[in-house]
């Protein structure tokens, strides 16, 4: 097992048993998600390389734990894949094709986002939601094929990153032990994902539309 993937597994492992030991089964639901999420970075990398916005997606499994009526603790296990789009006339070696300026590349990341939801209106099943969000990038992939190697450079070198979670929900029961919860989270990246040493700076922004199926209590 390499690096990578052994980190991945201690996340897994981590988010599985912590809720468990801490909690217990008592007031605890679990779920899966899935959604779409438009990721935007922000700085004066984002402008150097012209970076624009673009859509990509994200599944996984959540984890709920009520502490009283109206309010929870709830966390999420996601892989995520994260598109932008670089114009191709700021890439090394790559000449500049005016009927398609952009090129799509992708960022497929674990993230761990753990956020307090409170029920805005008691019985009204509307929550609001904040807290963090840690990431850790797994691959970077290219939308064509048979591309100079050098393109595979990002315009950022760090592979963790981390930030605020923030955002609304609406859940929906279909009966006792199955609900649906609609949510609008928007996760804001605090760290610079540039080296250090370099004169620039890139923050990542992802606003996600997620759907939840919470299913046991």
């Amino acid at each position: 097992m390499d690096i990578k993937n052994f980190k991945v597994a201690v996340i897994i492992i981590i988010f599985i048993s912590l809720p468990r030991i801490a909690f217990g089964q008592d007031n605890s639901i679990f779920g899966a998600s899935l959604g779409l999420g438009l990721t935007n970075m922000t700085g004066s990398a984002s402008e150097t390389t012209n970076l624009s916005a673009d859509i990509g997606y994200t599944i996984g499994i959540n984890f709920e734990q009520e502490f009283s009526e109206r309010t929870s603790l709830n966390l999420n296990l996601l892989y995520s894949r994260k598109n932008v789009r670089r114009g191709y006339n700021t890439l090394p070696n790559y000449p500049i094709n005016q009927e398609k300026d952009y090129l799509k590349m992708s960022f497929d990341y674990i993230e761990l986002p753990i956020t307090i939801r409170y029920e805005v209106i008691s019985q009204s099943a509307f929550f609001i939601n904040g807290g963090v969000f840690f990431s850790y990038l797994l691959n970077t992939k290219l939308s064509e094929e048979n591309n100079p190697p050098n393109l595979l450079a990002t315009p950022w070198t760090e592979k963790v990153d981390y930030g605020l979670s923030f955002g609304i929900a609406k859940k929906i029961s279909i009966n006792q032990n199955n609900t649906f919860v609609l949510e609008l989270r928007d996760n804001l990246g605090m760290k610079n994902l540039i080296d250090p040493d370099s004169q620039y700076n890139l923050k990542s922004n992802t606003l996600y539309f997620l759907v939840t199926w919470e299913f046991g209590k």
